[in-house]
């Protein structure tokens, strides 16, 4: 659903663009020196006026629809699910999404079979409710881009404002991703140094994180976690890299500088 609104906006797009600007050479006429800004900046305005509103809309939606359709189906199936630990309720939760988007399920049973008509129910009011609202902020974005269209109309300072906001958002974005990897990496290491010593993790021989129970609901054996091997691990595969990359490596660089013709070297 996402991929498919995405490409009617960037066809949208390109039609707007293609309609901007001729409408801009259209009310210049022949006098282009009565333009302020050149007829691809209106055309882009014209798009981005037109798809951007609809494309914010369709981001936030595709992130918060999920998380608000899983609390309301949570919550409306808490009688039946009775008292569960986190990691069933988020079982119940890829049950239902399996079997109403056609997926393997892990347990089929008749209270998922039911939320999962729910849930097709649901999703499709939601899929028609966003469709509804981009169609909206897109129609209103174009009807008020299209009468600032005209030839002392600033677009090429429109468009650049926009643009400028568009790559604030993108660096904002990503400085926030690399804080928030930053968090959950020290986040999770002090919980897994909460569970497992530090000295047996630094000097520990042995290996085994499978057999540790992470949850109340698990069952678990007896787990280590030394970094002895992986350390070795990864010096292993070093070395066995260097061993066969060196000779190789050494034994072109002599052909290119000593052996190769003019023709092979400039290639190399």
């Amino acid at each position: 659903m996402f991929l498919t609104l995405f490409g009617i906006l960037v066809v949208i797009a390109i039609a707007c663009y293609l309609v901007g600007r001729r409408r801009s050479i259209a009310l210049a006429g022949a006098d282009y020196r009565a333009m302020h800004s050149l007829p691809g900046y209106h055309g882009a305005w014209l798009a981005l006026m037109t798809v951007g509103p609809a494309m914010v809309v369709l981001v936030v939606w595709s992130i918060a629809a999920p998380n608000i359709l899983r609390s309301m189906m949570l919550s409306q199936f808490a009688d039946q699910l009775g008292a569960v630990s986190k990691a069933q309720l988020d079982g119940f939760w890829r049950d239902i999404q399996a079997i109403a988007y056609g997926g393997t399920a892990g347990i089929r049973d008749a209270v998922r079979i039911d939320a999962a008509t729910v849930l097709t129910s649901r999703s499709g009011v939601s899929a028609t409710m966003m469709a509804a609202l981009m169609a909206a902020v897109g129609i209103a974005g174009f009807a008020y881009a299209w009468k600032a269209i005209a030839p002392a109309f600033r677009a090429r300072h429109q468009v650049e404002a926009i643009v400028r906001i568009l790559l604030a958002v993108s660096a904002t974005i990503a400085i926030l991703t690399t804080i928030g990897i930053v968090v959950s990496l020290i986040a999770e290491s002090m919980r897994f140094f909460s569970m497992v010593s530090p000295i047996d993790f630094l000097f520990g021989l042995t290996w085994t994180p499978q057999q540790m129970a992470f949850r109340a609901d698990q069952v678990g054996g007896t787990a280590a976690f030394g970094f002895i091997p992986l350390l070795t691990g990864t010096l292993l595969i070093t070395f066995i890299a260097m061993v066969v990359a060196a000779p190789l490596g050494i034994m072109a660089a002599v052909y290119l500088s000593d052996y190769a013709t003019p023709k092979v070297r400039a290639i190399g």
